[in-house]
């Protein structure tokens, strides 16, 4: 733990940088930004043939994939294979009768799930040691080492309780000085401050559960306040990475890994 004295001098050194920056002209620069903004778009920009197949065609693909492979490993017993290779051959019907080419997407699921890892978690390199204003909601999440209030921002009501959390690179932590304005979770704020990519994975309690946070953004804020009249702005997934957290054929999960 730090002492009290060690606190103050680095709140004081964080206020002096505030000062140097305004008095040179940093800020400037100042930027509004969404959620749509954090990820790097030239991420976002790949072939994803798995993207539209639907549900149902996910699924005869996963069975697929299973079932050849237990039936090649020689993990079934005699008297089930008969069912297990009528079943395998429907699956190749129904893929096939909706125009995929089987030998095709398995050889792409390697390519492709490296590439929805990356549109996962890279940042905007356009955004890095960028002062910006956003709005979301921010999760409170305690105090850091050095005395900070630290927070998470969001750009939905619920994500991280009710809703899953938003990608790595559309979560951003978010370090101040003073508590936050917002009366709960489900008041936006609007922040204004450093932004820069860095890496962080922690498990914190939100409402009725614990919840972890893997974000790719720190955000030291130079001010937090009550947002109004603020539109709703949807995620980068809801078009070009749409499918970035589920699993690939082999049954992979997308969402670990860094940058």
């Amino acid at each position: 733990m730090q002492t009290l004295a060690a606190k103050l001098r680095t709140r004081l050194l964080r206020s002096l940088i505030a000062v140097f920056l305004t008095a040179t002209g940093a800020f400037a620069e100042q930027v509004a930004i969404s959620f749509r903004d954090l990820p790097d778009p030239v991420a976002l920009q790949f072939d994803d043939p798995f993207r539209d197949m639907g549900f149902e065609m996910m699924g005869e693909l996963r069975t697929f994939v299973r079932l050849e492979q237990r039936l090649a490993n020689g993990e079934v017993p005699e008297e089930a294979r008969p069912r297990l290779e009528a079943r395998l051959e429907t699956a190749r019907g129904a893929l096939r009768l909706a125009g995929h080419d089987i030998e095709g997407l398995l050889a792409q699921r390697w390519v492709v799930a490296k590439a929805r890892k990356r549109a996962f978690f890279s940042t905007n390199p356009n955004l890095h040691q960028a002062t910006v204003t956003i709005t979301g909601f921010l999760i409170p999440a305690g105090t850091n080492e050095d005395g900070f209030t630290v927070g998470y921002l969001v750009p939905e009501v619920g994500m991280c309780s009710h809703m899953p959390p938003p990608p790595p690179n559309q979560l951003i932590r978010v370090t101040f000085d003073a508590g936050s304005p917002a009366r709960s979770l489900y008041t936006p704020v609007t922040v204004t401050g450093l932004l820069a990519p860095q890496e962080s994975n922690e498990t914190i309690f939100v409402l009725d559960g614990e919840a972890r946070m893997a974000s790719m953004w720190n955000l030291e804020a130079t001010q937090v306040t009550l947002a109004v009249n603020t539109p709703r702005t949807p995620l980068r997934t809801a078009s070009q990475i749409r499918n970035v957290s589920h699993s690939t054929p082999t049954g992979e999960d997308q969402q670990t890994g860094n940058n």
